[in-house]
């Protein structure tokens, strides 16, 4: 008996879940994003040299304690510079932060309204 609540508990949570990113996929944010990412994808040199940049933020961001070199941050800077002159460039990687941002508030939420111990993280 407590494992068919159980199961509707968690077929309700996945059902809510689905209704969220649904939500999330009619926002401006995602609308937006998904547009840019799509004439971005139309152009598959820059698409890749944009990967490129991106796959080296992350790992600047979140690989090997988040150190660089001087050499080596200069020429991230100058990459990202030179990148983001071309408007679609700079276009697209606004509304990745955008979505970014408002999956991040959504967690946050999620996180706050459950009362889930993250304070291992402060």
């Amino acid at each position: 008996m407590n494992e068919g609540l159980e199961q509707a508990g968690l077929e309700k949570t996945v059902n809510l879940a689905k209704q969220l990113s649904v939500a999330i996929r009619s926002s401006s944010e995602y609308t937006v994003y998904r547009q840019r990412l799509e004439e971005l994808q139309g152009q598959p040199e820059l698409y890749a040299q944009v990967n490129n940049l991106r796959r080296n933020n992350f790992q600047r961001q979140n690989g090997g304690g988040g150190r660089m070199t001087y050499d080596e941050y200069s020429a991230f800077v100058a990459e990202s510079r030179r990148l983001r002159g071309n408007p679609l460039v700079d276009e697209f990687l606004n509304a990745e932060v955008g979505l970014g941002r408002l999956l991040q508030d959504v967690k946050r939420i999620i996180i706050s309204e459950i009362d889930f111990d993250n304070q291992f993280l402060d």
